[in-house]
């Protein structure tokens, strides 16, 4: 199910202090990896934190789920970026938006936030626009408030974040970056506002 392109080009780039890695083409089927995901539909995340608006003003989903076929994949991205994986399970963000009022996309930008170690993301929607931004802040208010619960106030001023990479999204495109930068998808058109999910799947290391 989950079987990698061999002949896939793996680019590096050098971001800052750390390796940035694209590979296009990077599952031999993707077709049938999609199929897989989204054959029943995950349950919405984080619900339970605070005033949570996911189911109402937006619908961010979540598949959790164990496949043998998996560890391969894991164990390659392990290798790439130095670090051990923190799960072995097939994780996706599935999200649309429902409200354009208060899904505010052209002046904030969505939950920039940071993780323990390398992310690993397949896009896996035949989209060229809405992939993923890598920040810094310009407001010392920001360094601790994209940290609070992601789904109660999620959408962050523009204007308090500098942009320091824009990673552009491709069907079947695997990046591979430090999640200590702050980050977070880059919702830059009104694709989502509709049945369509932004689809991709997710994979998470640990800093040793």
């Amino acid at each position: 199910m989950f079987e990698i392109n061999k002949n896939a080009e793996v680019r590096a780039e050098q971001f800052f202090h750390s390796n940035l890695y694209v590979i296009d083409d990077f599952y031999l089927n993707p077709d049938e990896v999609v199929k897989y995901i989204t054959k029943t539909q995950p349950p919405l995340w984080k619900t339970e934190e605070g005033e949570s608006n996911n189911g109402i003003l937006y619908e961010d989903r979540r598949l959790v789920k164990d496949h043998p076929d998996i560890t391969e994949v894991y164990q390659a991205l392990s290798s790439l970026c130095g670090q051990p994986p923190a799960d072995n399970r097939v994780i996706t963000n599935q999200t649309r938006f429902i409200d354009k009022k208060s899904n505010t996309y052209e002046t904030h930008y969505w939950y920039p936030h940071i993780d323990n170690g390398y992310n690993g993301i397949v896009y896996l929607n035949h989209d060229d626009f809405n992939g993923t931004n890598l920040y810094d802040v310009k407001s010392l208010e920001e360094i601790r408030s994209p940290f609070h619960k992601e789904h109660e106030n999620p959408w962050r001023k523009k204007e308090n974040f500098i942009v320091l990479k824009e990673i552009k999204p491709k069907y079947n495109r695997m990046v591979l970056f430090d999640g200590l930068f702050l980050h977070g998808m880059n919702i830059s058109n009104d694709t989502y506002f509709s049945d369509e999910y932004r689809l991709n799947q997710v994979f998470f290391f640990q800093n040793k």
